[in-house]
């Protein structure tokens, strides 16, 4: 069966997601210094020469990234977060098929699934393994881009700083899709407001909440734009506050995305 990169793509993230996982709390913790870190990357090994997921070590204090070489062999873990104890990492993997179909506790797992246009949420079970979905939503619509956006696509999803508010970037409806978080259940319900917008056609892929609480930056793949939004923990509402463009001045090519 041939395996593309947007056949299943689902994308993972921890209530609090860490992409760079402290030495301090990582069993390569040896040689760790205040300001190194290990970073973990997820690769695409369909047809390549990758394995799966490789490991850097990240000095914070000259920026600089130094391989230390394989972590784990896996099929195509495009995405991948560690749990807030550093025991665990999890990732995903995207694969053609699941079972023949096509935070900041620690305690859950929030999954956004792009192909399918839907978010869920997994227990994290004792043994650091998932447990049944305890929330589950599929989005509705579609963008200006017929070819792109025919339908929901959600390609990112995190919860604030407060673990209050889960926030999905969906591709296919040009939207930050909100939701309120509850910690103690894993539950998402709609926001009030539910969503916002970003410009037509835009795509938005990730974004990120600043670590005080107060922005949240959207990075939209099919525009090559950043939108920065300002966030009221209050009463979880966003508010525009600049756009900028992600290529420079003089480019003439194509944006391939």
């Amino acid at each position: 069966m041939k395996i593309t990169r947007r056949a299943f793509a689902i994308l993972l993230a921890l209530s609090a997601p860490l992409f760079i996982v402290s030495a301090a709390q990582n069993p390569h913790k040896a040689t760790a210094k205040k300001s190194q870190y290990l970073a973990y990357v997820g690769t695409y090994t369909t047809k390549k020469a990758s394995k799966g997921i490789y490991v850097y070590r990240f000095d914070a204090a000259t920026g600089q990234l130094t391989s230390v070489g394989l972590a784990a062999e896996s099929t195509d873990p495009s995405f991948v977060a560690a749990h807030p104890s550093g025991k665990y990492l999890y990732a995903v993997n995207e694969v053609g098929n699941y079972d023949g179909k096509k935070d900041k506790t620690g305690k859950h797992v929030l999954v956004a699934n792009y192909s399918g246009g839907s978010v869920a949420v997994f227990p994290v079970l004792k043994d650091g393994r998932l447990g049944e979905a305890s929330a589950f939503v599929q989005h509705q619509g579609s963008g200006a881009n017929k070819e792109r956006q025919e339908g929901p696509h959600a390609h990112w999803i995190q919860t604030s700083p407060d673990n209050r508010l889960a926030a999905v970037s969906d591709l296919g409806l040009d939207e930050l899709v909100l939701y309120r978080f509850d910690a103690a259940k894993g539950s998402l319900v709609p926001n009030d407001p539910p969503f916002v917008k970003v410009s037509p056609g835009s795509g938005p892929r990730h974004a990120a909440f600043h670590p005080n609480g107060k922005f949240v930056y959207v990075l939209n793949e099919m525009q090559s734009t950043v939108v920065v939004f300002s966030y009221d923990p209050s009463t979880a509402t966003l508010k525009t506050l600049q756009q900028l463009s992600t290529l420079p001045k003089d480019f003439t090519g194509q944006n391939d995305t």
